[in-house]
């Protein structure tokens, strides 16, 4: 506390404080810089290498290489707080950032091109990868502990996808306009091939279950061929026949009843699809925003 005979001044105000050294050389210098109050520090060749700024958008701490050029910066932008690393030329490559539905690291190119996305929210993690147009060509998934792989062109659309559930796992092959052509599914009581033609109508189906097996071929009016094959085995011994027992025929009712459930079970096992588009971009929110 001040004595009441204290004649020095309570407030020091000046537009620019600067620190030298014993030889004169700048070392630190406090002013109000274009966007708003800044501290910077400096080497002993007198280049900067490290600021700390509060402009408009936020507070920002900017770390600067041998040459003066910025290479690192942690600022809040908003509420949002995000680290980015810069390259030689002031390119942001590489963004950290922390929204409100988890964080997320955003990669790029020399061009500045978004190229590789890991995300995490609530629904769980997230990689994106995108080619030079920005359009995401592999991304995978786990969504509530259920992983899921897909694959897409050069237009971003998917043509491969890999989901696994509590009970299944399903791959997928969709042409170019997006529609599934052919699935296979696999589940602890067998295995289902289905094929579609261009409008996505089922056209055949391979079926391997515990009660048989059956492939059944469609036309547009409905099943043209059916054949089935139930699981035979020897009852003296309980043991699987060694001959195979084959029925084929035109609309048979009990053959078709059989295939018809094993084939409504195999369409069951094919209906989850990695469609995570949405999951995708909840987890590059807010990277995007952060990289300014």
């Amino acid at each position: 506390m001040n004595k009441p005979n204290d004649t020095r001044p309570q407030t020091l105000e000046a537009a620019e404080f600067v620190l030298r050294d014993a030889a004169g050389r700048i070392g630190a210098r406090l002013d109000i810089g274009p966007t708003g109050p800044r501290l910077l520090l400096f080497d002993a060749n007198g280049t900067t290498r490290a600021g700390l700024a509060v402009t408009g958008d936020g507070p920002g701490l900017t770390v600067y290489d041998s040459n003066g050029k910025p290479r690192a910066g942690l600022a809040v932008i908003g509420d949002l707080p995000v680290l980015n690393l810069l390259d030689p030329g002031g390119d942001t490559r590489a963004s950290l950032g922390l929204a409100e539905d988890g964080p997320g690291l955003t990669l790029r190119d020399a061009s500045g091109n978004a190229r590789a996305t890991l995300g995490v929210t609530d629904d769980g993690p997230a990689l994106a990868l995108r080619n030079p147009a920005g359009k995401t060509c592999a991304f995978l998934s786990v969504t509530h502990d259920k992983p899921a792989l897909r694959l897409s062109d050069a237009s971003g659309k998917s043509r491969v996808g890999l989901t696994v559930t509590d009970d299944v796992s399903t791959f997928t092959v969709d042409d170019v306009s997006g529609r599934t052509r052919a699935s296979l599914g696999v589940t602890e009581g067998g295995t289902a091939l289905h094929l579609y033609d261009a409008s996505g109508e089922p056209r055949a189906w391979l079926l391997v279950t515990d009660e048989g097996q059956g492939l059944e071929l469609r036309g547009p009016a409905g099943p043209a061929i059916i054949i089935a094959t139930p699981d035979l085995r020897n009852p003296p011994t309980g043991r699987k026949s060694k001959r195979a027992a084959a029925y084929s025929s035109l609309r048979p009712q009990g053959r078709r009843d059989l295939v018809r459930s094993l084939r409504d079970r195999a369409e069951r096992w094919t209906q989850e699809q990695p469609r995570s588009e949405s999951h995708e971009q909840r987890c590059r929110h807010g990277i995007e925003h952060g990289h300014r």
